[in-house]
């Protein structure tokens, strides 16, 4: 549990600690799939097979970019040197699990590749150790998920996001 971790909750993620707070703010995630949402969210039509559909990753935009960084821009070859940063909501009628987790090795694969038999509920948060350490982010079925925009990033565009500049929406 959060109480137990070695990690401090960063000022900016407190406001996360609470329920109704978590589907009124605008998460991040960096991907290298331009139609990232339509991909993850495909629909088994089987509620066995269901309980089984992974769950993505959301964060806070430092953690996404943070990420990205080193995944897209900085261990990249020529034919990748970019990626997409989507921003998306959680629903409203998304069910939030009663528990905030600690991000560690022993639950990342087994939460990921089966989070809704594992935990119960259509999203879950948990204090993010990686990318912007002591942040609170979010795994969550991505069919609960509203897209609010996504950005094409590039390695010159990636400093305008750090520095907080706005990007045009991608066509």
């Amino acid at each position: 549990s959060v109480a137990d971790s070695t990690l401090t909750i960063i000022p900016s993620s407190a406001p996360l600690m609470d329920d109704e707070n978590v589907k009124s703010v605008t998460w991040f995630h960096a991907t290298n799939v331009y139609n990232w949402l339509e991909e993850v969210s495909f629909d088994y039509g089987d509620e066995d097979e269901d309980m089984l559909r992974p769950y993505v990753h959301l964060g806070s935009k430092e953690a996404a970019l943070e990420l990205a960084k080193w995944k897209y821009l900085e261990e990249n070859d020529d034919d990748n040197d970019m990626f997409y940063l989507w921003q998306v909501t959680l629903n409203v009628e998304a069910v939030l699990a009663d528990v905030i987790l600690e991000d560690n090795n022993d639950w990342f694969y087994e939460v990921t590749d089966s989070a809704r038999k594992t935990l119960g509920a259509d999203a879950v948060r948990y204090l993010n150790k990686w990318e912007s350490a002591g942040s609170i982010s979010l795994l969550a079925d991505p069919r609960y998920l509203t897209a609010v925009r996504v950005d094409d990033v590039d390695i010159d565009t990636y400093f305008d996001f750090v520095q907080g500049k706005e990007l045009l929406v991608a066509a």
